[in-house]
C-alpha cells in the first residue's frame, strides 16, 4: 500500500470518528446490534392532535397487554418552547410492539384554559413522562396459576400549570419575568396524574377501570400533604422508565420518584384485590445530596441490589449522572456515587438491565457531542454495576444519520421497550424545542424513530403465559 493511500485511510477513520464524537457507530456485528426499521410514529389518527395542527406525537414507551398484545404510552408535543407537552395518548398494536395499529386514542387531553388554583387565571397544562405498568393479560406463575392482578394496568404521567404568552403562544419558563411566582407553583403543583385500565375482550382497545386521578399515597388523600414524607416535600415526579415488579406475585410494584423541592425516594404501587386497582402505599426515606438535587430517577435490580440512577443538578457544575446501591430500597438508597469520568451522560439519561443481564444506559453527552450538544448524539454505554464506570460506548443516533441540521433545539430522547420475540426496540424521539412553525423537512423528520436491539445470547421472555 502505497503512502498517499495509508494517509487516506488514516483520515477517512479520523473523520468517521469524528462524526460520531469519537465513539463506535452502532453496528448490527458487535453486540448489542442496532437495527434501524424507520420510524415507528410519524403522526398520529388523533383529530386535533396531528401535525397539521402543530403537534407531533413523541417519548413513546411500550409495555405488554397481554401474549399477543403491545401498549405504547406516548406524549403529544407541540411547538411552543421547552417542555411543550399537552397531551397522553396510546396506541394498541398487535403481535408485535411495532405491529399492526389496532387502535390510537386520548388518554389525558389538551388543556390550554387550565385553572387549578381556582383563581380564574388560566394555564397551559403540561403532561409528560407516561409510562404504564401491571400484568399482562392471562400472565401466570410457575405453577401455572393467573397471577391474581392479570389484566390491569395503571398509565401514570405528571401534570402541571405552565403561564402562557396569550398573545404568542409561547410557554414561559419558571425564570421568566412575565411568569410571576411560577417556580413556587411549579414545585408544589407538580403531581402524578393515572388512570387505570383492562384489555376489552375482543383484545383490540383498553377499557378504563377509573377515571383519570392525581395520585395520593393512601391515607393522605385530601389536603396539601400528599404521601408519608409531610411537608419536607411539595410536589413530586417520576421518568419514563418502568416500574420494577417487588414481589413474585407481581402485586407489588416499586419506582423512585423525585420530590420537589431537592429528594428522591422509593414509592410502592400495590394491587388491592378488594377494590381491584394499584394503590401506592408506601414512600421511604428522602435522600437529598449536600448541595444541588436530583430528578429523573431511573431503577434496576441484579442480583439482590437495588441500582438507582438519577440526573442530578449541582451548582455551577451542570447536570450530571447520579447512581446509588442499595439492598433495602426502603431503608436506605445509599450514597450518591458520580458516574466516573470520562464520559458521564449528561442529557436525556434512561438506564435499564437489558435482554442479556447487562446494565446500560442511553442519554447524550456533552464531551464527546461533535454538535457541542448534549441531546445530539443518542449514545449507549455499558455499566459497570459494581464501579458505575461506562465502557463500549455506541452511537446510536446523530442528526447526521437522518439529514438533519444540528442545532441546539434538536431534542432526543431514548427509551427501551420489554424483550420480545428474542429483541427488544429501541426509541428515540426526534424532536426541536422551537416556538412556531416547523419546516417542512423538520416535520418529515420528526417522530419516533425505532431500533430492532439483539445481543450475542439469547434472551429471557419477562411473562408466561396459560396454554
Amino acid at each position: 500500500m502505497t503512502k498517499p493511500s495509508l494517509y487516506l485511510i488514516i483520515m477517512l477513520t479520523l473523520l468517521a470518528c469524528g462524526a460520531s464524537g469519537g465513539q463506535t457507530g452502532a453496528q448490527p456485528t458487535e453486540t448489542p446490534r442496532f437495527f434501524y426499521k424507520g420510524v415507528l410514529m410519524s403522526d398520529t389518527t388523533i383529530p386535533g392532535e396531528q401535525k397539521k395542527d402543530n403537534a407531533q406525537p413523541s417519548n413513546a414507551v411500550c409495555w405488554p397487554l397481554s401474549k399477543n398484545r403491545y401498549i405504547w404510552i406516548y406524549v403529544i408535543t407541540t411547538f411552543q418552547g421547552a417542555d411543550s407537552v399537552r397531551a397522553i395518548a396510546y396506541q394498541i398494536r398487535q403481535d408485535t410492539p411495532d405491529g399492526k395499529l389496532l387502535n390510537e386514542a386520548i388518554l389525558s387531553p389538551a388543556v390550554n384554559n387550565w385553572d387549578p388554583f381556582k383563581t380564574g387565571e388560566n394555564f397551559f397544562k403540561q403532561q409528560g413522562h407516561g409510562k404504564v405498568f401491571g400484568v399482562p393479560k392471562g400472565a401466570v406463575d410457575q405453577h401455572g396459576k393467573l397471577l391474581p392482578s392479570q389484566n390491569i394496568f395503571c398509565a401514570m404521567w405528571y401534570q402541571v400549570p405552565r403561564p402562557i404568552d396569550r398573545t404568542t403562544g409561547r410557554l414561559l419558563l419558571i425564570k421568566d419575568p412575565k411568569a410571576g411566582n411560577a417556580q413556587a407553583r411549579h414545585e408544589a403543583h407538580t403531581r402524578i396524574g393515572s388512570v387505570q385500565f383492562r384489555l376489552n375482550d375482543a383484545d383490540d382497545n383498553i377499557e378504563l377501570i377509573t377515571p383519570l386521578t392525581v395520585l395520593s399515597q393512601t391515607g393522605y388523600e385530601s389536603g396539601d400533604v400528599f404521601c408519608s414524607l409531610g411537608t419536607a416535600v411539595t410536589g413530586v415526579n417520576h421518568w419514563y422508565t418502568p416500574l420494577m415488579p417487588f414481589n413474585e406475585s407481581r402485586t407489588q410494584w416499586v419506582d423512585v420518584r423525585h420530590f420537589y423541592p431537592s429528594g428522591i425516594a422509593a414509592t410502592m404501587m400495590e394491587f388491592n384485590p378488594k377494590i381491584g386497582r394499584y394503590e401506592w402505599v408506601r414512600t421511604g426515606g428522602l435522600t437529598v445530596l449536600k448541595k444541588g438535587a436530583m430528578i429523573e430517577c431511573f431503577i434496576n435490580k441484579i442480583g439482590d441490589e437495588w441500582l438507582v440512577g438519577a440526573r442530578g443538578f449541582k451548582e455551577g457544575a451542570g447536570t450530571e449522572t447520579i447512581w446509588l446501591k442499595t439492598r433495602d430500597l426502603f431503608g436506605s438508597l445509599g450514597e450518591p456515587i458520580l458516574t466516573p469520568s470520562p464520559g458521564a451522560p449528561h442529557a436525556n439519561r434512561s438506564g435499564y438491565v437489558c435482554g442479556d443481564g447487562v446494565l446500560r444506559i442511553f442519554g447524550g453527552n456533552l464531551a464527546t457531542s461533535p454538535f457541542k450538544w448534549s441531546r445530539n448524539p443518542q449514545y449507549c454505554w455499558d455499566v459497570d454495576p459494581n464501579t458505575f464506570a461506562l465502557s463500549n460506548c455506541k452511537t446510536v443516533l446523530s442528526t447526521d444519520d437522518i439529514g438533519m441540521t444540528a442545532s441546539n433545539s434538536v431534542k432526543f430522547r431514548a427509551f427501551l421497550s420489554p424483550v420480545f420475540q428474542n429483541k427488544q426496540i429501541v426509541t428515540i424521539t426526534v424532536s426541536k424545542e422551537i416556538t412556531g412553525k416547523p419546516t417542512a423537512d423538520d416535520l418529515e423528520k420528526f417522530g419516533v424513530h425505532y431500533w430492532y436491539v439483539t445481543y450475542d445470547r439469547d434472551t429471557e421472555e419477562p411473562w408466561r403465559f396459560a396454554r
